[in-house]
């Protein structure tokens, strides 16, 4: 399981939604926002790492309701502040840093609000 499975996963644990995979149709994707309806959140790798040590994660998130995807942005970041601790999957304990929270990213072609937060993970120990 990679590092963006166990967050997109925690952020399932957490309430924000469920994972997409082959046997669920949810609304939690892993390196990718797909074309789709409703509130839908992305979990992206903004790099490959930190000095080798850390990944940058970045979460996005879009809705027809602009107060919706700046809420559930905001929501995620302010639950994975400061965030020490293990994460579903594999368990492994990791540290996260939300460098910022919430920030508008614009509109997409469909006039779908586009949010974001950025996120600096570590394994502990």
């Amino acid at each position: 399981m990679t590092l963006l499975e166990e967050i997109a996963r925690h952020l399932a644990f957490l309430g924000f939604g469920e994972v997409a995979d082959r046997e669920r149709d949810g609304n939690i994707f892993l390196g990718r926002l797909p074309e789709r309806d409703g509130l839908t959140l992305a979990v992206l790798a903004a790099d490959a790492g930190v000095a080798g040590q850390a990944a940058r994660i970045q979460i996005v998130v879009r809705s027809e309701k602009e107060l919706e995807a700046f809420a559930v942005c905001q929501g995620m970041a302010e639950a994975l502040a400061d965030f020490e601790g293990y994460l579903m999957g594999y368990g492994r304990r990791v540290s996260v840093r939300v460098q910022n929270g919430a920030h508008g990213l614009g509109t997409d072609d469909r006039r779908r609000a586009l949010y974001a937060c950025n996120l600096t993970v570590r394994y502990c120990g």
